[in-house]
């Protein structure tokens, strides 16, 4: 699998996990007299754009034999625009070790923000850069301690419904307190999906899932192609998901299930334990 599709599949959690997020900046060095600054949005954009120019093929993945690859920039480098395209070298010799993560990310996200997909303020963020590989690498800094950030966050928020959200608890006071909290409960059956492509079925409406009741009837499926084992049930299950960190190849994750009996009162909650998916 190219690094592109790798980064088409994995910035689709990702995009989930920042936008949940709200918030801190991440501040690091862009030169001796300046300081870049990228808050938690700015990561939402150039994450965004990241994935939207890959997807389009605006952004476009070269691969380089180590000897072409620039020095101090071995691993990924973002060679600029090229014949139309924002094009990002990629090594050969690269094996996606968690080592080079942070060369990977930087030299997408110089892609994304010098192609404008990330938006004006980010494009002149880039064209304002005196030291681009630098500029990159405080970017991939930054989305780094956001990662750090998230997980510190999940596992507050996992030891607080694991204390408050108790067994006998109704179905809305539960909600009521998730909802205090900022947390979501969601059932991926209640999605109904649409058509996406000539075969597939796009889910991404999901706050079609949030908060699902007590004898709610299951929509319609939206496309033909939907293929859950999906079946009615008068108490569904709602469960609450956690990002642990992530990086562009990578992100670990761990949901809490909770469970519900006919007379709509919690009897369990259940914990998957962390998991982690690499592309």
């Amino acid at each position: 699998m190219s690094f592109t599709a790798i980064l088409v599949r994995r910035t689709v959690a990702v995009l989930a996990a920042v936008t949940a997020a709200s918030g801190a900046s991440a501040i690091a060095a862009d030169s001796s007299s300046n300081t870049t600054t990228f808050s938690n949005t700015d990561i939402k954009k150039v994450v965004s754009a990241i994935f939207t120019g890959t997807s389009s093929g605006r952004i476009k993945e070269v691969t380089k034999s180590p000897s072409e690859m620039p020095a101090g920039d071995s691993t990924c480098h973002y060679a600029g625009p090229i014949d139309g395209k924002y094009v990002v070298w990629f090594s050969s010799s690269a094996a996606h070790a968690s080592d080079e993560v942070l060369s990977y990310t930087a030299a997408f996200a110089l892609a994304a923000m010098d192609s404008g997909e990330a938006g004006p303020a980010l494009k002149a963020k880039f064209d304002n850069a005196k030291d681009h590989v630098l500029l990159g690498r405080t970017f991939a800094e930054a989305f780094n301690d956001f990662s750090i950030e998230t997980r510190a966050k999940s596992i507050r928020d996992i030891a607080w419904v694991k204390k408050t959200i108790v067994v006998g608890m109704t179905r809305s006071d539960a909600y009521a307190l998730l909802k205090k909290r900022g947390l979501t409960a969601f059932n991926y059956m209640y999605v109904a999906g649409k058509p996406a492509g000539p075969n597939g079925c796009s889910f991404d409406n999901d706050a079609q899932g949030d908060w699902p009741t007590m004898n709610e009837p299951l929509p319609a499926s939206g496309c033909p192609s939907d293929t859950r084992p999906r079946q009615f049930v008068p108490n569904p299950n709602a469960t609450v998901d956690f990002s642990m960190g992530f990086n562009i190849a990578c992100g670990s994750d761990e949901t809490l299930t909770l469970m519900f009996d006919l007379e709509d009162k919690l009897t369990q909650v259940q914990d998957s334990g962390e998991t982690q998916t690499c592309l």
